[in-house]
């Protein structure tokens, strides 16, 4: 509430530079296993809506620790990669990284994405992170909200009500006031999980 408009502004232009910097970077990096354009294609194309995590860990269970940054986006609550049917990783590290650390992350991505889910692994070096690990996620494929059933009333039970129950409820709105801070579409991504 209390953070000012040009702040915000700048925190949603560095998370849109990320993502099109780790993009970029996951296609045209060189790594021990490479992620090409075909395979961000593959996830994205048709898939609906998208998600896009980055994480950054160091120090002891810094994999783990980046895999769970990555997944859950941090300037929306409860939106995560769960449930997602394409799911493309890229984890950097310098060449210290271990095969245990990235089978953790990987574990850890895997088990949040749906069952049989399509999932591209890239794993590159960049030793100018040190003894930080990056993990780049874009989820894709999540199931369609559901819907519930409108509410439809007859004329007949509708005329049925006293005049005073017909003015009450042309006085109330259609709507919670709580609700008008939140997006419609994240109130209904809270709402059907």
């Amino acid at each position: 509430e209390t953070t000012p408009a040009l702040d915000a502004f700048k925190v949603a232009d560095d998370v849109l530079r990320q993502a099109v910097q780790s993009i970029s970077e996951i296609i045209t990096s060189r790594g021990m296993i490479n992620v090409d354009f075909a395979d961000v294609k593959t996830i994205m194309v048709g898939a609906g809506e998208v998600l896009m995590g980055m994480g950054w860990a160091r120090g002891k269970d810094r994999a783990i620790k980046a895999a769970k940054a990555a997944i859950n986006c941090p300037l929306l609550e409860d939106v995560s990669i769960i449930g997602a049917k394409g799911i493309l990783v890229n984890i950097t590290g310098n060449r210290d990284i271990t095969m245990f650390e990235i089978k953790e992350a990987m574990d850890l991505i895997h088990n949040a994405s749906a069952s049989g889910a399509n999932v591209f692994f890239g794993q590159a070096f960049d030793e100018s992170l040190k003894d930080v690990v990056k993990i780049t996620v874009i989820a894709t494929g999540f199931p369609p909200p559901r819907l519930l059933p409108e509410e439809k009333f007859t004329q007949e039970e509708f005329a049925g009500d006293s005049w005073e129950d017909k003015r009450e409820l042309l006085r109330e709105p259609g709507y919670l006031k709580e609700n008008l801070r939140v997006p419609a579409i994240l109130r209904r991504k809270k709402k059907y999980r």
